[in-house]
């Protein structure tokens, strides 16, 4: 965590426990937390600075207004009604102080079962058929719906807590047995009604927890009453503690997969932050359905399911609560959060004259101890760095690890690198004219640029990008548009760099009108990664340049979802508007992007944002680059995992390019695997032999 100035003040709002055993089923105090667990939550609070208690009551919030704390640790209920988890993430929110979870909005209607469910069908995520009541005399006039749905029901309150109103007599297999359980709901809870089809079968809870990004913990399936798959988690059973927790469930991959893609779907469509707890059934045929999702899940390493879940992805529970605090600190409004949306920073131009170079300058946007400090001195002895303000602003203040960081700040490893060389593509011996790169027979790659926003970690092209030694001149230009004129079987121009928008519109608007004068140019791409490290230069202007010249086609690269702003939402929509279609080319990045979730949040993500993914590239053996290398069999691993589970156009091509063009991974051009290499058949027949090593435990 950073460092403060002064000591950090926590207020810490929590509501006093309460005997559960004594309260009933109907009270919203089955979701207190008991004393040792209020205890140890303070002592965990108290290793990370000042703690004021704050506990839930009639002058709570006048406390809070007066505590001047800088963060709120918040797990109060605030008393009861249906928005009472909103109300202290609201009030935070007004008085501009940062809260740990979900904000007012999202954590209200997570609460609200009804609209949660609502929400889970309208993004296709199945739940059991299920109606609301708001009166008894409801029960009567939907009684046909309910009947259609079909016995056994379930009967619980719309906005309830975790097992609050959920008695024993809360699955009913008659219409008698319903209407009891209905005015027991409307007159005790005080609460509409939700019924919905009960699923006998297995229970599983999924947890999500933002760390450096979104991730799902180890699922974790519950097993009340020797497995009955008639049973579930009722009041009785909870406030006695009375359940097997199993974690990691014994799953198929494909349920997990499922399971996953539904909880990160849920968490963005509900607007989660921070962490949330899934609950699913599995029903007839394994068909999962969705129950619920809770946002402010309980905490308590003694008896919660949620650190359990962690505790199996190696996350300690006091660890949960630190990251809870560092997270609501990185969305308090520091200047590498005010680097995005400040008057004047919107401008490209701003941003490219506000590069960050230097470590100091660095330091404004992220926490650097002193290893990171000494990896950044001794790998910029050898390769180029710098960085845009709007790139920085995405990074993790204090982890280290955080896939942006990873993929723009120099690293010590950078330098131990016994199997990368400088141009591993050989680019140079194809070189027929000034930074033309001709492999194919019927299309070039110019390179008419070799600056960048940011100087990737993982950049094919460091030998050049950044460097004074290149010549970039009008002559050398005019040569290479020289050759492409006089060479007629080129129908294919690829411009890129560096990156080409580093230019003027002016300069990108001769360049395109030149091309469109050689008449056996019929295609001209751009590759450019702005949309995701520098998207302010994606302006209208800019796109009524480039929608002259079509036919017209654009490639990026994001390679992690933490780079899907709502500005690189914006820079692709105006290129999509202008007719131009996006591609995605993804590079496979040890640490970064080779989990399956996480690939699949990107591509999806990058769908919505209407831009196709189109390749994952195979990580080059490229000097400086050895610790981003994975095994091959992790990207083919990675696109199993993506067919059939998502939408078929959102699977990108996995290759591997090589001196002789970009191949395919797939069972046709790998000829054989030695123990650390792979053989792979080009497009020519030709045999390259890539290094490979197996991955040891």
């Amino acid at each position: 965590m950073a460092v403060h100035e002064k000591p950090l003040r926590i207020g810490f709002i929590y509501d006093n426990p309460v005997d559960k055993q004594a309260v009933g089923a109907k009270s919203v105090s089955l979701e207190y937390e008991d004393f040792r667990t209020i205890d140890w939550m303070y002592s965990c609070l108290n290793k990370l600075g000042e703690v004021i208690k704050l506990p839930w009551g009639e002058e709570s919030l006048n406390k809070l207004i007066n505590a001047n704390v800088n963060v709120v640790f918040n797990i109060t209920e605030a008393g009861g009604g249906r928005n009472r988890e909103s109300l202290v993430p609201a009030v935070a929110e007004a008085l501009g102080i940062p809260c740990t979870g979900t904000d007012a909005v999202g954590i209200g209607l997570s609460l609200d079962k009804y609209l949660t469910k609502v929400t889970a069908n309208h993004i296709g995520i199945p739940t059991p058929p299920f109606l609301q009541l708001d009166s008894f005399s409801d029960l009567y006039a939907r009684q046909p719906e309910i009947e259609a749905i079909g016995y056994p029901l379930f009967v619980k309150p719309v906005t309830g807590g975790s097992s609050q109103g959920i008695r024993q007599s809360a699955r009913v297999e008659s219409f008698e047995s319903l209407r009891s359980e209905v005015e027991w709901v409307l007159e005790s809870c005080l609460d509409s009604v939700l019924i919905e089809k009960f699923i006998p079968g297995r229970e599983f809870c999924l947890g999500l927890i933002e760390t450096d990004s979104l991730r799902c913990l180890p699922v974790a399936e519950l097993l009340l009453e020797q497995g009955n798959p008639n049973s579930f988690y009722s009041y009785e059973l909870k406030s006695m503690h009375r359940k097997k927790v199993i974690c990691p469930a014994d799953i198929s991959q494909r349920v997990l997969q499922e399971m996953q893609d539904y909880a990160l779907r849920l968490f963005k469509a509900i607007g989660c932050r921070d962490m949330a707890r899934v609950d699913f059934r599995q029903g007839e045929g394994n068909t999962l359905y969705f129950l619920e999702i809770n946002p402010l899940p309980g905490l308590s390493p003694f008896y919660s399911i949620f650190p359990i879940e962690a505790e199996a992805a190696d996350i300690k529970a006091e660890a949960l609560i630190g990251l809870l605090i560092r997270n609501a600190l990185a969305r308090s409004q520091k200047p590498h959060l005010r680097a995005r949306k400040s008057k004047g920073k919107e401008s490209w131009r701003w941003q490219v004259a506000n590069t960050i170079r230097s470590i100091d300058k660095l330091q404004n946007y992220v926490s650097l101890n002193s290893e990171d400090i000494r990896g950044i001195r001794l790998a910029e002895s050898e390769f180029s760095w710098h960085i845009t303000p709007y790139y920085a602003s995405l990074m993790d203040a204090d982890d280290s690890n955080c896939p942006i960081r990873m993929q723009a700040i120099p690293q010590e490893l950078e330098l131990y690198d016994d199997i990368g060389v400088m141009d591993p593509l050989e680019e140079e011996r194809h070189n027929p004219a000034p930074n033309i790169i001709k492999v194919y027979p019927d299309r070039i790659a110019w390179a008419i640029s070799n600056s960048c926003p940011v100087l990737c970690r993982h950049c094919l092209r460091k030998r050049m990008v950044g460097r004074e030694n290149f010549d970039f001149s009008k002559e050398a230009q005019n040569a290479a548009l020289d050759y492409i004129a006089q060479t007629p079987e080129i129908r294919d121009v690829l411009l890129t760099g560096g990156d080409p928008l580093m230019y003027s519109d002016e300069f990108i608007d001769e360049i395109l009108s030149r091309l469109r004068t050689i008449p056996h140019v019929e295609i001209v791409r751009i590759g450019s990664r702005t949309p995701c490290t520098m998207p302010q230069r994606i302006t209208d202007k800019l796109c009524q340049t480039l929608k002259k010249y079509h036919p017209l086609w654009f490639n990026t690269q994001f390679n992690h979802p933490k780079e899907l702003t709502e500005e690189a939402q914006t820079a692709c929509r105006r290129l999509a508007d202008a007719g131009i279609p996006l591609g995605n080319q993804s590079v496979l990045l040890r640490g970064i992007n080779d989990e399956p979730p996480v690939m699949k949040t990107l591509v999806q993500g990058l769908v919505r944002f209407r831009v196709r993914p189109y390749y994952i590239y195979q990580a080059q053996t490229l000097k400086g680059t050895s610790h981003f290398i994975t095994p091959i069999e992790k990207g083919i691993e990675i696109i199993e995992s993506l067919r059939g589970h998502t939408t078929g156009f959102a699977v990108p091509v996995y290759l591997l390019d090589t001196p002789h063009g970009k191949i395919p991974m797939n069972p046709e051009t790998i000829v054989r695997r030695d123990d650390d290499a792979v053989y792979l058949r080009s497009w020519n027949g030709k045999i390259w032999q890539e290094p490979n090593k197996r991955e040891t435990n």
